[in-house]
């Protein structure tokens, strides 16, 4: 059997807090069932790790934090008597939006005009 994936995981962009969804599409020409693993590469290391309990065809991130900015997922995907396939990878994106300052007036910058 072949695995073909139609379907790559994309970058995805959230804001601070919220989770992200990767998904894959594939097939295999056997008609076996496919098993997926998610994994994971943090934002400046080499090394994949399996993300525990991430089989399915999307895999949700937990609520995320600036620490995750950057990081890569891919999925590696198995079938009886197939070869199996990784997926290209995904960046994570986590924008930290706006800091809001409070009890602030323009001319404690400018007192000196």
């Amino acid at each position: 059997g072949t695995i073909a994936i139609t379907q790559d995981p994309v970058n995805v962009t959230v804001n601070q807090g919220q989770t992200a969804s990767f998904t894959v599409v594939s097939t295999v020409t056997n008609g076996q069932t496919m098993n997926y693993q998610w994994q994971k590469k943090e934002y400046g290391t080499q090394t994949w790790s399996n993300i525990i309990g991430a089989n399915q065809a999307t895999y949700l991130t937990n609520p995320t934090t600036q620490a995750d900015d950057s990081d890569e997922y891919r999925v590696a995907i198995t079938a009886a008597g197939a070869t199996p396939v990784y997926s290209l990878s995904a960046i994570l994106s986590v924008q930290t939006g706006a800091t809001v300052i409070s009890n602030f007036t323009p001319d404690q910058i400018f007192d000196d005009i």
